[in-house]
């Protein structure tokens, strides 16, 4: 078994106040889905894919017992440590014609 990911202490502060646990944290990290953001950052989101990943391993009882909390999201630093979590306020819009960075930055200024 992996060990917690590391949060700063912003990412820390922001999971408390919005109540996402550190086993919806970890999940995001084992099978969350990357997307590029800015400055090497990437957010971390559940989607079709990656719920299907995680119902796998975890059982679809516990996946839907728990399937409000998968709107949420994280943003990893390049060194694998969380920067902030927060939860989804709109479906993350994956449009080819965008590079990799465009639509994760436009995600990040609209969930703030």
């Amino acid at each position: 078994m992996t060990s917690q990911p590391h949060l700063t202490r912003h990412a820390s502060v922001r999971s408390q106040q919005r109540s996402i646990p550190p086993l919806i944290v970890d999940w995001l990290v084992r099978y969350g889905t990357r997307q590029a953001a800015q400055d090497s950052a990437s957010i971390l989101f559940f989607d079709k894919a990656s719920r299907r990943r995680l119902a796998h391993d975890v059982g679809l009882p516990i996946l839907r017992a728990l399937a409000p909390m998968l709107d949420a999201y994280i943003v990893q630093a390049a060194d694998d440590v969380v920067i902030t979590v927060g939860w989804r306020a709109k479906r993350v819009l994956r449009d080819r014609k965008y590079t990799s960075e465009k639509p994760a930055a436009q995600l990040l200024r609209h969930m703030h």
